[in-house]
């Protein structure tokens, strides 16, 4: 969203915004050591992709996917996939990501612990929605949801997904909901405030902007000098 300031009038351009923040996790430590060296062939591939070096891994994640068909390990073959779909989507191949992602779904029940089946209807979220498929970017959410409720990186990327589809009532719900799990992610209240912008409630899109401000210290993707120059055209409350 962007706010273009003409001498006292605020004009709201929309356009689509990014999931604000993106959980990422290796396989590896979900594994118990050492089967067949998977463990540490995937945290060779998690090191790899988190320092980007990702010529290495995604020939460590083919290797770990090759390894567990060989051993007809459907567990680790569920692992490999739930770390290849995450490698693709980090590197913005989603439709690669989308595939190996649907493909591990196959094995959801050889993997059975909640958290990494929340982390594969998780990343299938993330690539439905930098691609704009919102819809199915808020069931896979849900379905992440579903299986882990304490996923916090999961209730404000729905929040966005809700943002994004003008389903403000929602979006705004689940970033209170966020709040409660992180009172002092001034991101999130820019986000709030910008969905009142939206709705032209310039009042309490003011109150969070300022709440954002004093929580400046956790931005990350605003600026402070940003929120401020648009504070400073928003009304001021009548205290009477």
């Amino acid at each position: 969203m962007k706010i273009i300031i003409i001498i006292f009038t605020i004009t709201i351009t929309t356009s689509f915004a990014l999931p604000t923040i993106v959980h990422n996790t290796g396989i590896a430590d979900f594994i118990q050591y050492n089967q067949y060296l998977f463990v540490d062939i995937s945290g060779l591939a998690d090191d790899a992709l988190n320092s980007r070096n990702f010529k290495s891994a995604e020939t460590l994640y083919y290797d770990c996917f090759n390894l567990a068909k060989s051993k007809k390990n459907h567990k680790l073959i569920g692992y490999s996939l739930l770390g290849l779909g995450t490698f693709y989507r980090i590197k913005s191949q989603y439709d690669s990501a989308l595939s190996k992602l649907n493909q591990c779904l196959n094995y959801k029940d050889n993997i059975a612990d909640s958290l990494p089946i929340s982390l594969i209807y998780y990343n299938l979220a993330l690539s439905h929605h930098y691609l704009n498929n919102l819809d199915s970017a808020l069931l896979n959410y849900n379905s992440a949801l579903n299986y882990y409720p304490f996923g916090y990186w999961t209730l404000i990327n729905r929040g966005d997904a809700y943002r994004d589809k003008q389903e403000y009532s929602d979006a705004i719900s689940d970033y209170l909901q966020y709040l409660d799990k992180d009172s002092t992610n001034a991101d999130v209240m820019v986000n709030i405030a910008e969905v009142y912008l939206i709705k032209n409630n310039k009042i309490d899109a003011r109150h969070w902007y300022e709440q954002a401000l004093k929580s400046k210290n956790s931005f990350t993707i605003f600026k402070e000098s940003d929120i401020q120059e648009k504070i400073n055209n928003l009304p001021v409350p009548d205290k009477n």
